[in-house]
């Protein structure tokens, strides 16, 4: 089938019928940005949405994608054949219509297969054919990357974060999408691009270990801030992609990363989409707790018991933690700080040994008096490696302080590695 035929035909009798673009994707239940796409040839429906097309616009399935007419087509000002004396010329090239008629009827009935054959295959793999359009958004901030990164906030942004300080040439940020059928789809990808640039020559998009090339990318213009230049987003850069049943594994390999902030994917589909992500704590009254300390009841903490009454100076909290892979997450530290606190005058934090810093969180104020020591709702966040097999996390005291749990939303699969 070709793209271009099929769009232009799907425009001629879209306006044959004085329809716009929205509410002809509004009786298809896509966007009209899908019909404008298709419109321009850069993409096609679903084979088994085609005879419903072809339906709303009037016209025959041949007619919208472009084969030749039936027999059907012929009238009086036309006839089948000239007539001849002898009744020859009449046979002969009445036969040749009528093999005409075969092959249009051939054609037909064989797109008719592959549509039954599609929908037959979609029922018996996957259940309830979905056919509405969705976008479904994930963010970059909770994929996973092989080289250390930042989460910094951006107003413009999607979700109001970014991933930042992707410079390391070679590393991938990856996200794992599970759809629910296989499925074409739009995949949207939101960069910073204040100035127009090649793809490739940034980064490199891989879905489920194959190359895929994106090409230019338009810039939005440029007034020469800071801002503008690391933080201009926009609508996101379209490319058309297939998507397996299952796990899909989505990389993005950094050619150049200077000045690039990557925002979130969008995918626009049929089918339905979710990041295998889930929440993991692991509680400190269940870490391997040096020093004085005591476990406290509380109906405020997770779990509802926090270690309490931590030494001073050396005492420390240890969470021994096992991945399935190598990657860089965020994790979330809950220990109590009602006040705007810098982490490092309270703890200090090593990862598998090497130090790691953590900076400022925001308070969120107190009541009264022991609210001061049960308010562990504002985390502190930061992004640490944590390698394949077995991972040592400890934060050792530097001034009295009360510590509830550490926790990830991630689509790394992590237990406790040992019992304390």
């Amino acid at each position: 089938m070709n793209a271009e035929i099929i769009g232009r035909h799907i425009r001629e009798y879209r306006e044959k019928h004085k329809l716009t673009q929205k509410q002809l994707a509004e009786m298809l239940y896509v966007s009209d940005r899908t019909i404008s796409r298709w419109e321009r040839g850069n993409g096609l429906p679903d084979i088994d949405e085609l005879p419903r097309i072809a339906r709303l616009l009037g016209i025959s399935l041949n007619e919208l994608v472009g084969e030749p007419p039936t027999a059907d087509t012929h009238t009086a000002d036309s006839p089948v054949a000239d007539p001849s004396p002898d009744g020859i010329g009449t046979a002969e090239k009445g036969g040749r219509n009528r093999r005409s008629d075969v092959f249009s009827v051939v054609i037909s009935l064989a797109l008719l297969v592959l549509v039954a054959v599609a929908a037959i295959v979609t029922a018996a793999g996957y259940g309830t054919f979905e056919t509405k359009e969705s976008t479904y958004v994930f963010e970059a901030e909770d994929a996973l990357f092989s080289d250390s990164f930042r989460v910094e906030d951006a107003d413009g942004a999607s979700g109001g974060k970014v991933a930042a300080w992707l410079h390391t040439s070679g590393t991938k940020i990856t996200f794992k999408v599970n759809a629910s059928r296989s499925a074409r789809a739009v995949l949207g990808l939101r960069v910073n691009r204040a100035k127009p640039f090649v793809f490739e020559d940034k980064m490199l998009l891989g879905i489920n270990g194959m190359p895929h090339e994106v090409g230019v990318v338009p810039g939005l213009g440029f007034d020469g801030s800071a801002e503008e230049l690391y933080y201009k987003f926009g609508e996101p850069i379209e490319t058309d992609v297939i998507l397996k049943k299952g796990e899909n594994v989505i990389t993005i390999t950094i050619v150049d990363g200077y000045n690039l902030n990557i925002d979130c994917l969008e995918f626009t589909t049929t089918a339905k989409l979710y990041l295998a992500l889930r929440d993991y704590d692991f509680e400190a009254e269940d870490a391997d707790v040096s020093g004085l300390y005591s476990v406290i009841d509380s109906e405020k903490a997770s779990g509802g018991r926090y270690v309490g009454d931590l030494e001073r100076d050396g005492a420390t909290v240890n969470f021994s933690i096992a991945s399935d892979m190598t990657a860089y997450v965020m994790m979330r530290i809950y220990i109590n700080h009602p006040f705007d606190t810098t982490f490092e005058s309270r703890f200090l934090l090593t990862v598998n040994g090497s130090a790691v810093t953590v900076g400022e969180a925001k308070g969120t104020g107190y009541m009264n008096g022991a609210d001061r020591y049960t308010e562990f709702t504002s985390p502190f966040t930061v992004g640490i490696e944590l390698k394949e097999g077995e991972n040592a996390i400890a934060f050792t005291t530097v001034a009295e302080a009360n510590f509830d749990r550490i926790s990830f939303y991630t689509s790394l699969s992590l237990s406790a590695a040992k019992e304390a």
